[in-house]
């Protein structure tokens, strides 16, 4: 009986392994495959995701500009009323179209949002009143979507002076100005101070000469500030759009890194563009 017994167990046990032993094969080679098969075709879908958009597919701008002093001050969103601020939008000189915007109004409040139509033309509607213009907001969205690859043209303004707005005067909103910037085109990112120190930028339609401004910070992942190599009212100006900067300063030191800036100006001597201020990049380094 007991033989009987150690022999049902022998063979139960048996049955077990061998039912154990099945179960591993059947994952290492059915479960694992079908789990490879999976990931080959998630990677023959990852293979075919478009590129990614550059830098020049939004707006190269800031979406808000405010006076020193508004943002502690504001305190709402103005209500509308019957009363018009109308302003414009153009991007090289042609009427931009779904701007969406706001106005930084008396230190204190926004205004209501406006788009701009297809004369880029918007009508912000508010109170009877004074007002001042202290600054905007664009619509990251639509910026991005209107005004992909633009910059602020240099001489637009981002406040303005007291006006009334009543039953028979409609307020000046401002007139919005993009433009495209200059494009750098320096490819060393390294230099010494026994190298010549190349800069350079794409000619930009309508400059007549160039203006430039070198900065300077100590890390490369450092906001930009404001330490400058030229005094403001010393910029060069030249007419070039290639040049040695060592021909125009000694001040750059090994181990700093150094950013600039070009500012295009017209016939009739004023700023027509720039180039994109990055704040936490930088263009060259001198060892």
């Amino acid at each position: 009986m007991l033989r009987k017994f150690f022999n049902g167990l022998l063979f139960g046990a048996g049955f077990a392994v061998a039912f154990i032993v099945i179960l591993l094969i059947y994952f290492k080679f059915f479960f694992k495959s079908t789990i490879i098969s999976t990931i080959e075709k998630n990677e023959a879908a990852i293979s075919d995701v478009p590129d990614v958009p550059t830098l020049s597919s939004k707006f190269l701008g800031s979406t808000a500009i405010y006076t020193g002093g508004f943002l502690d001050n504001k305190i709402g969103v103005l209500s509308a009323g019957p009363g018009e601020i109308k302003g414009l939008a153009k991007s090289n000189g042609k009427p931009v179209k779904g701007l969406r915007l706001r106005l930084a109004l008396n230190g204190k409040v926004m205004s209501q949002w406006a788009t701009t139509n297809g004369y880029g033309e918007y009508t912000i509607s508010v109170p009877h009143g004074q007002y001042v213009i202290d600054g905007y907001e664009l619509d990251r969205q639509s910026a991005n979507e209107v005004l992909s690859g633009l910059i602020y043209s240099p001489m637009h303004p981002y406040s303005s002076g007291p006006f009334i707005v009543d039953a028979t005067r409609q307020g000046a909103g401002i007139n919005f100005s993009f433009v495209d910037p200059i494009i750098k085109t320096t490819s060393q990112t390294s230099y010494t101070l026994n190298d010549p120190i190349i800069i350079s930028w794409e000619p930009y339609a309508g400059a007549v000469a160039y203006i430039f401004q070198v900065y300077e910070k100590s890390g490369p992942h450092q906001s930009l500030g404001n330490t400058t190599i030229f005094a403001w009212s010393d910029r060069p100006q030249i007419n070039d759009t290639t040049i040695d900067l060592k021909n125009y300063t000694q001040k750059l030191k090994p181990g700093h890194y150094y950013s600039y800036e070009i500012i295009a100006m017209g016939e009739d001597g004023r700023p027509i563009s720039e180039s994109v201020r990055a704040h936490r990049a930088y263009d060259f380094k001198i060892e």
